[in-house]
C-alpha cells in the first residue's frame, strides 16, 4: 500500500504521533486533514475573509506545536476546535485593543522637521 493512502487511513492518535515522530508525510496529512475544519470555523467567528487564510494559518501552526501534548481523552478534532476557537478569540481582542488604544500623534517629529 502506497505511504499516503496508509497515513490518510490511519486512526488520529497513529498520525499524531507520526507528527510527533518528526514524519514529514505525517505532518501533511495532518494540515490536510485539518485545514478545512479549521478554516470553516474561523470563517463563522470572523467577519473578515481576508483574515481567514492568516488566521487559519496561525491555528494551524499552533496545533503543529502543541501536537506532542494531544491526548486521547479527547477527540482530535474536538481538541483542535478548542485551539481554533481560543486562537481566534485572542486575535479578536488583541484587534479590538489596538483600535481601542489612541495612536500617538507624531507632534514633536513634525515640529522638528520644518
Amino acid at each position: 500500500m502506497h505511504t499516503a493512502n496508509r497515513l490518510d487511513e490511519s486512526s488520529d492518535w497513529e498520525l499524531v504521533q507520526r507528527v510527533v515522530e518528526g514524519q514529514t508525510d505525517a505532518r501533511q496529512a495532518l494540515i490536510d486533514r485539518l485545514t478545512d475544519p479549521i478554516r470553516n470555523t474561523v470563517e463563522l467567528m470572523i467577519q473578515d475573509f481576508d483574515e481567514v487564510d492568516e488566521l487559519t494559518k496561525l491555528v494551524l501552526h499552533e496545533v503543529l506545536v502543541s501536537v506532542r501534548y494531544y491526548s486521547r481523552d479527547m477527540a482530535l478534532e474536538r481538541w483542535v476546535h478548542r485551539i481554533t476557537v481560543h486562537t481566534a478569540v485572542r486575535q479578536i481582542r488583541r484587534r479590538r485593543e489596538s483600535l481601542d488604544r489612541p495612536v500617538p500623534l507624531r507632534i514633536s517629529m513634525a515640529r522638528n522637521n520644518r
